[in-house]
């Protein structure tokens, strides 16, 4: 089911910055205001925070790391909710629910793994959308590589720790990876690369214990970029890996 491709199209949308009992929150939030305004069939949606601290690493990797729904519907079609990792080992999590309680769900899984105070959640409550119950969730963390390359760099270690944890601990639990290439090369050479990188990400998280019903993978080649392939800094973009999780909300 894909929905709108700008989250925020709704005439009503609730954002709840949310903290269950007995979490320790690391970070208070002072004031949530929400101003969903429609004009000519577009929303314009405004969120005003008062923050009594400055801006931690991971509120200022999620700030400038911009959240694409299409990218993320690229890879599944549902829209899903988002997660990022960041190098620090916090993570962050937003996106629409139906309902408080996958959002529960979601973040207690996470608090469980890195702690509570390692944990910040920011959903929206649709009540009025069907949203599926298996919500995936999409990693907004993209496994870089280097040309022509399948290793995975030292630099993801703490994103797939987090990830064997979670799997490891909650069973229930599948991820899915999708490895992609830039468009340099033959389009058959690219395609067996972009399976290598899958295959690679699923070999670290295999050697953290992670049971092999749980995890999958495939790779698309060069059909799915996600920056221009004119530049190289485009090009190092679609050199990735992306990450799928499902049973989370569960």
């Amino acid at each position: 089911m894909n929905q709108p491709n700008n989250a925020f199209h709704e005439e009503s949308i609730k954002l709840v910055e949310h903290a269950s009992e007995g979490h320790d929150r690391g970070h208070v939030w002072a004031t949530i205001a929400v101003l969903a305004v429609v004009l000519g069939g577009l929303g314009m949606f405004t969120t005003l925070n008062n923050r009594s601290e400055a801006e931690t690493p991971s509120e200022m990797w999620r700030r400038t790391t911009a959240v694409d729904d299409n990218m993320a519907r690229a890879v599944t079609d549902v829209q899903p909710v988002h997660a990022l990792v960041a190098p620090d080992g916090n993570v962050v999590l937003w996106g629409r629910v139906s309902n408080l309680e996958i959002a529960d769900r979601i973040e207690d899984k996470f608090t469980e793994i890195v702690g509570a105070e390692r944990v910040e959640s920011e959903f929206m409550v649709s009540p009025g959308v069907v949203l599926p119950e298996a919500i995936p969730l999409y990693l907004e963390n993209h496994v870089l590589f280097q040309l022509a390359s399948a290793e995975v760099g030292p630099d993801f270690a703490v994103l797939l720790d987090v990830l064997g944890d979670l799997l490891n601990e909650y069973p229930q639990t599948s991820l899915e990876v999708i490895g992609h290439t830039d468009s340099q090369g033959d389009a058959d050479a690219n395609m067996v690369l972009s399976q290598d990188r899958a295959n690679q990400v699923l070999a670290a998280l295999a050697s953290n214990g992670v049971a092999s019903e749980q995890i999958s993978g495939e790779g698309r080649g060069e059909n799915d970029p996600v920056a221009s392939n004119d530049s190289e800094s485009g090009r190092q973009s679609n050199r990735r890996a992306e990450i799928l999780l499902s049973g989370l909300g569960d």
